[in-house]
């Protein structure tokens, strides 16, 4: 087989939110505040740039766990009952996998929150993904000049570069 030409850093977020969403129908990730943020601080924080390599953004949920509502206790108490279901561990690794498969992932961003980012964890463990390849963050929501990256499992954590 031929591996995959375009290297990708795979984000991995949490679920769709309200932004992501016109009159219910999904009209793309990232579209508020979030993707603002990974516009202005990816580089900095990661020490990639855009021309090196393409941002693929990925959900751990597809759908809405918020409902379309701002109640966050909600939002994360459907997150821990989907995290205890099969059904959603399979729909990620399957999503994650296919892009493994697509791309050439040089590095996966844990980025998904912190009620959803051991579930994450898990499933590139059982995916058996390279350890050095994953960073932990928090959601790109709260990005800022003074964000910093952990690495997986070990935590430790890197100064964003200065300007």
């Amino acid at each position: 087989l031929t591996p995959p030409a375009e290297r990708v850093v795979l984000i991995i977020l949490e679920s769709p939110h309200i932004d992501e969403f016109d009159n219910g129908s999904p009209i793309g990730p990232a579209c508020g505040c979030t993707g603002c943020r990974i516009r202005k601080y990816f580089s900095q924080i990661f020490g990639v740039v855009y021309d090196d390599c393409a941002l693929v953004l990925l959900n751990a949920f597809r759908f809405q766990c918020s409902l379309g509502l701002s109640d966050v206790n909600l939002k994360n108490r459907i997150i821990r009952a989907c995290k205890k279901d099969t059904v959603f561990k399979n729909d990620l690794k399957g999503r994650i996998s296919d892009a493994r498969e697509r791309f050439f992932v040089q590095m996966f961003v844990n980025a998904s929150g912190c009620v959803c980012e051991d579930f994450v964890d898990e499933v590139l463990s059982e995916l058996k993904v390279d350890e050095k390849k994953v960073k932990r963050i928090v959601h790109p929501s709260r990005w800022n000049e003074t964000a910093t990256c952990k690495e997986n499992k070990s935590y430790v954590t890197f100064k964003t570069k200065q300007r």
